[in-house]
């Protein structure tokens, strides 16, 4: 009787461990937990036959098993294994199976991740026959590392894999490339840094794609470069235009090598742009926008000003000071605030037209008359020493010299000075237009001009004879060619 109640606790569905008839499961070494606690006892005892009831997972749950009846059995797709299904399952549910890869062989993972037993690649997967433990590993799936890119030559499409879903892509900032494969420049060991060098793709006059300061470390021109594409005739140009000594540096960029312009030369020459000279702050320079009015574009010297619009109201000095433009050199004339449109032509700064009447001189003269300012010629050498007489100490040029000024030899001392001495001091023979004492006996040791002569002429001297005696030799003036002499009727003596 005792084993009939028995086999009904086991028939009753959610039987126990402790069943009805307070029979402990526990005693048969087998415990029932999770669903087997809810499971009827002919589940497993079928026809009331307890001994030699299986314990392993496999005998229930197998399809075509005995003992299978309705039980959840292992699915077709269930991965191939050796192993017990308690290594992976419990009994509280077949889901959420946690599969030991301890025991797996290295290069087997697709036997059971193929899409069926386990999940597989999935459709965006990077194309590739390595083995699954070549990127991934077995305590996480992702983040896959370690893809062998050493297989990976120029012909590989990188992009097939690198497109920003089935591995990291191309920045927003990358530099546009075209159809020139990542490895050109990345290489397979690794993405950073990336050796461009210029060869990889066509770059001729396509600087400026990648140059525009949108795709760092590719930099754009700088904030201060010059505003070529104001200029007319380079518009259109590319950074190689003139940037075309190598691609190391921006530095050796030539812009009037390249280009030829024939205006707009103060759209870059303003100071404010890199290696473009500005106009100097001169007052030539003061309001004028055309360069090319005065330069020309092989260089900025020998500047060619158009003085056509110049006149006598111009300030001349303010350009020609020897700094912004020639000036008057040291040996000039001094003009004092005369113009220099007073004397030269705004067609050619020499010669001069100084005609006397641009500027005061009447007493003057010897201002520029001096010998240091040619053409402006100073008195000869051996003209009469007037500054040493008395009267004419203070004398300037045009005392003497004042019928015209185109002329030295209208020079008179006599006319505009009377001199009651001192006439030796001119009258020796040896000065321009004054002329000297006779080699005559009379004359011999005599200093004195004006004891015999007046200034009004030499001519009626009249000498002192009060001085003379019997020792006086007479006839060694009167002698008919000094003084008159004997006449031929005069008694012999």
């Amino acid at each position: 009787m005792a084993w009939v109640l028995l086999a009904l606790a086991f028939a009753v569905p959610g039987a126990s461990a402790q069943g009805r008839s307070g029979f402990d499961h526990l005693t048969t070494g087998y415990a029932l937990t999770g669903a087997h606690d809810k499971a009827g006892c002919e589940s497993c005892h079928l026809g009331a036959v307890f001994k030699g009831t299986p314990r392993d997972c496999a005998s229930c749950h197998t399809s075509g098993s005995r003992l299978a009846r309705n039980n959840v059995i292992k699915s077709p797709q269930h991965l191939l294994t050796t192993q017990t299904c308690e290594v992976c399952h419990d009994t509280k549910t077949f889901d959420g199976a946690k599969f030991s890869h301890a025991q797996v062989q290295a290069g087997s993972c697709q036997t059971c991740h193929n899409g069926a037993a386990a999940p597989g690649k999935t459709t965006d997967h990077v194309s590739t026959a390595a083995p699954c433990d070549s990127c991934h590993k077995t305590t996480a799936w992702l983040p896959a590392k370690g893809m062998d890119h050493s297989r990976l030559n120029a012909a590989t499409s990188c992009a097939t894999c690198h497109n920003g879903a089935r591995a990291s892509g191309k920045s927003a900032s990358h530099i546009p490339v075209g159809a020139v494969n990542c490895i050109a420049c990345h290489g397979t060991a690794s993405f950073k840094p990336s050796s461009f060098n210029h060869t990889q793709t066509t770059v001729a006059a396509q600087c400026s794609s990648c140059h525009s300061g949108g795709f760092p470390p590719a930099d754009g021109k700088g904030s201060n470069h010059v505003p070529y594409a104001s200029v007319a005739v380079s518009a259109t140009a590319n950074c190689d235009a003139c940037h075309s000594g190598s691609y190391s540096t921006w530095a050796n960029g030539k812009y009037h090598a390249n280009f030829t312009p024939s205006g707009q030369c103060a759209s870059c020459h303003t100071g404010s742009f890199q290696a473009a000279t500005g106009k100097p702050a001169t007052p030539i320079h003061n309001g004028v926008t055309s360069c090319e009015s005065c330069h020309k574009t092989s260089g900025w010297a020998g500047a060619k000003v158009d003085h056509s619009t110049f006149n006598a109201a111009t300030n001349c000095a303010s350009c020609h000071n020897g700094g912004t433009a020639s000036g008057k050199s040291a040996s000039h004339i001094p003009v004092g605030a005369v113009n220099c449109i007073a004397c030269h032509s705004t067609t050619g700064f020499t010669p001069s037209s100084f005609n006397h009447t641009q500027t005061t001189v009447a007493a003057q003269c010897s201002s520029c008359h001096s010998g240091g300012f040619p053409p402006a010629d100073g008195k000869p050498s051996n003209h009469v020493p007037y500054a040493a007489i008395a009267v004419a100490a203070t004398a300037n040029c045009d005392a003497c010299h004042k019928a015209s000024y185109s002329t030295w030899a209208n020079g008179k001392f006599h006319a505009n000075y009377s001199v009651s001495a001192q006439c030796a001091t001119c009258h020796s023979g040896s000065y321009l237009n004054a002329t000297g004492k006779p080699a005559t006996p009379i004359h011999n040791g005599v200093t004195s001009c004006e004891s015999c002569h007046k200034t009004s002429g030499w001519a009626g001297a009249k000498v002192d004879h009060s001085t003379f005696n019997a020792a006086t030799n007479c006839a060694s003036c009167h002698n008919g060619g000094t003084a008159t002499g004997k006449s031929a009727s005069h008694i012999p003596v």
